[in-house]
């Protein structure tokens, strides 16, 4: 179970689908004043987003009036510039793979091509999980499938 959790720390945060506060069977035990409590929690994390974004834009609104024509424009070339790193730190930062995602990746995976033994590992591997269990079956299947017809020798 340690080793789990060491693997999943880096990998955070859950994603909704995946965090157990969002589990309707946790929900549903919750009293009223935790749901409350939760429901607040999170007004209160949104509040101080929009404060704080309004606060940036106030603090850069400052900054663009100050400035001439040409500082203007290289103000907003620098916000563009800025805007499109935090874009590709986003799409290199490691992320958990949604369902879909694994759903699509198993299935773009050519299980008949591979070989037995491999197919035989893949099956006692716990990482493949329910989803790809049954791809794996298909392609034990259609390796076996030309000995099905074989009859033995006398």
């Amino acid at each position: 179970m340690t080793s789990y959790l060491i693997l999943r720390d880096p990998l955070r945060p859950l994603l909704d689908e995946e965090d157990p506060a969002q589990d309707p069977k946790v929900v549903s035990q919750l009293t009223e004043e935790e749901k409350k409590a939760r429901e607040d929690a999170k007004a209160a994390k949104m509040a101080e987003a929009k404060a704080a974004e309004k606060e940036a834009a106030a603090k850069e609104a400052e900054e663009i009036a100050g400035k001439d024509e040409l500082g203007k424009i290289q103000h907003a070339s620098e916000r563009e510039q800025k805007k499109l790193e935090g874009e590709m730190q986003g799409r290199l930062k490691v992320k958990r793979v949604s369902k879909e995602q694994k759903d699509k990746i198993f299935k773009a995976i050519r299980y008949s091509h591979l070989q037995h033994a491999e197919l035989m590992s893949l099956g006692k591997n716990p990482r493949f999980e329910s989803e790809a269990k049954d791809y794996i079956m298909q392609g034990l299947s259609f390796r076996l499938n030309p000995f099905e017809g074989a009859k033995p020798e006398d």
